[in-house]
């Protein structure tokens, strides 16, 4: 996480508990108002300056963690695509997860995902190791991977 992510997040549990405490109070106050005072101000306070800045804060909070998770991803998907690069335009996904923090299980789901996505075509090695192939990155002059068969039968993007 960035420091600017850090500080919106804790930004949105400051106005989180501010608008909390001010909903607790107007709603008490709403409940048994001083003599002489209405309701209905306490009531209006209490949205104003107890609801409002509760929701803001909490939608601060959240937009703070999805715009971190989505620097995560980019991050990672740069990553990958560098890897590939270097590699020829072919990765496994031992690849991935010796090269990265990635586990086998999370490189298979992205490379997986990667292929979904249109971005890599999934094929069979000589060596019998599923391979996946960013076609934009493959180096001229290298022997192309067969499609899987799983590829060959339904998948149309290959």
């Amino acid at each position: 996480m960035r420091l600017s992510d850090i500080l919106i997040l804790l930004a949105g549990l400051a106005l989180c508990l501010f608008g909390a405490l001010f909903a607790v109070g107007g709603l008490a106050n709403a409940i048994e108002p001083p003599e002489g005072q209405s309701a209905a101000v306490f009531v209006l306070l209490t949205l104003f300056l107890g609801v409002v800045p509760f929701v803001g804060g909490m939608w601060m909070c959240v937009w703070s963690r999805r715009r971190s998770k989505m620097r995560l991803v980019e991050s990672q998907e740069r990553l990958i695509l560098q890897l590939a690069q270097q590699r020829g335009g072919r990765l496994t996904v031992a690849d991935v997860a010796l090269n990265t923090a990635l586990s086998s299980n999370q490189a298979q789901l992205l490379l997986e995902q990667y292929h979904l996505d249109g971005l890599s075509r999934v094929g069979v090695s000589d060596g019998g190791v599923v391979e996946y192939t960013f076609q934009g990155l493959v180096q001229e002059g290298t022997e192309s991977v067969e499609d899987s068969p799983a590829g060959l039968a339904g998948d149309e993007r290959g």
